[in-house]
């Protein structure tokens, strides 16, 4: 079953922002950003509260618009947009709400680690991945 998700929901993950994040520039470094969109999909991702997901990032593709200066806190917005019979894709942005400072678009194929090979998504994960 294929599904292409167009309804707009967004998985939020809010962000400290520590000053090991902060580069010599002044602002967030592009990879600290992208490690950021990553926790947030591995919470999304995640089968239930302290498990592990099993999915493994086949594409990343990530846009830097802005740099992010130092701030207290940033938002990573997170919404699906397309699920195949073993793959998640979505876009991330990281953003302070009026600002999109990064926007990241990932590739997630779900993984049997015991096979070690892709394996078809659960009707509990499509459920949890379409879910308002």
């Amino acid at each position: 079953m294929d599904t292409h998700v167009s309804t707009g929901q967004r998985h939020v993950w809010t962000q400290t922002v520590s000053l090991s994040g902060i580069d010599w520039n002044g602002h967030v470094n592009n990879v600290r950003m992208s490690a950021w969109v990553q926790d947030s999909w591995t919470h999304l991702l995640a089968p239930g509260e302290g498990a592990p997901p099993t999915f493994a990032a086949a594409t990343h593709h990530a846009q830097y618009q802005k740099p992010l200066p130092y701030r207290s806190r940033v938002r990573i917005e997170t919404s699906v947009s397309e699920l195949l019979r073993c793959t998640v894709t979505g876009t991330a942005a990281a953003t302070d709400g009026a600002t999109d400072y990064a926007r990241i678009t990932t590739t997630w194929v779900a993984f049997d680690t015991a096979a070690q090979r892709a394996r078809a998504l659960t009707d509990t994960e499509r459920v949890n991945l379409t879910r308002p």
